[in-house]
């Protein structure tokens, strides 16, 4: 009968039971993967159990409990935000443009800067209970807080102190004002770097211009400096060189005075001999040596002199002396 083939088409109870089965399986299979997961390593990941934040998983594997629990990735990494011309074409994990500002003297300067942070892990719950996700921590402290600051920060300089060196001292203002904020809102200021400062075409023109006649004073200072010097020089050499005249002048009129002394004597020795002859009659040359000796230092002294021979008394007996071939004589 047609109802008959009908039951019989139907599929009997033990066929049921057996795909149940099946389908058990591969939910609880499903169930199992989707029961595990595996944190890589530089991040972290908070559980999310039924949108109340539970727990928090360092690198490894884990299991949750599928469906309730949702797991929220945070990077621990150290991160990157940049301001630049081209922020399109930026290595750094969050590109902006630069930020714009002035001096505290009215120049307009635009500032590109780099900072480098993480988040640290001990506070990715407060993170994900505060922020949800990195992105909006980064967009609401990071990049708010760190524009506000470059600009604030860089009024309080002159254009000409930003542009010649003290942008180290900006640089670490910046980095102290960012530094607790950072750390209020689960984040680690690691670095703060200004890269460059742009300035108006005009400004940096006026500021060579200044440098090069600044430059320009202090070459010839230096040049009126090493004038003097050589001026000084030429004065001490003078003074030198007078000096050693005087000595030797002091030298020569002290040789001529020694030699008027000693003609001087001789000049008395001979007239006292020459007196003691005349008082003494009768006595002979050999008597009175010293004159002989005057006599022939003379006769040595003078280059005209044709004197040979020396007759030196000794004992009585005269003795020649023949000077020929004595330096002097001839």
């Amino acid at each position: 009968m047609s109802w008959e083939r009908e039951i019989g088409k139907q599929p009997t109870r033990k066929g049921c039971l057996g795909l149940l089965a099946i389908c058990l399986v591969v939910l609880a299979v499903f169930a199992g993967l989707w029961s595990v997961t595996i944190v890589s390593p530089g991040t972290v990941g908070v559980v999310v159990r039924f949108g109340r934040v539970h727990d928090v998983f360092y690198p490894g594997l884990h299991f949750r409990v599928p469906i309730a629990d949702g797991i929220t990735t945070l990077r621990t990494v150290r991160l990157t935000y940049e301001t630049s011309d081209h922020p399109e074409e930026s290595q750094a994990d969050y590109a902006d443009n630069p930020v714009d500002t002035s001096s505290s003297d009215g120049q307009r300067v635009d500032i590109r800067y780099t900072i480098r942070f993480y988040l640290d892990p001990s506070k990715a719950k407060w993170i994900v209970q505060n922020f949800n996700l990195e992105e909006d921590l980064v967009e609401r402290v990071v990049k708010a807080d760190s524009r506000s600051f470059a600009r604030n920060e860089g009024r309080g300089f002159t254009a000409f102190q930003l542009y010649s060196g003290d942008v180290f001292e900006y640089q670490d203002s910046l980095a102290k004002r960012l530094a607790p904020i950072f750390e209020e809102n689960g984040m680690v200021l690691d670095e703060v770097l200004i890269r460059s400062i742009g300035f108006d075409e005009d400004y940096i023109i006026a500021v060579e211009n200044k440098q090069i006649a600044q430059e320009t004073v202090k070459t010839r200072k230096h040049e009126a400096e090493q004038a003097e010097q050589e001026a000084q020089r030429m004065i001490n050499l003078a003074y030198g060189e007078a000096q050693s005249r005087i000595e030797k002048a002091k030298g020569d009129a002290e040789a001529i005075r020694i030699r008027a002394d000693a003609e001087a004597y001789a000049v008395e020795v001979r007239a006292d001999a020459e007196a003691e002859a005349i008082r003494v009659k009768g006595a002979k040359l050999q008597d009175y040596p010293s004159i002989i000796q005057l006599e022939t230092v003379q006769s040595l002294r003078d280059p005209n002199s044709t004197f040979k021979v020396l007759v030196l008394p000794q004992d009585d007996i005269l003795q020649l002396l023949n000077l020929t071939g004595v330096a002097g004589i001839e």
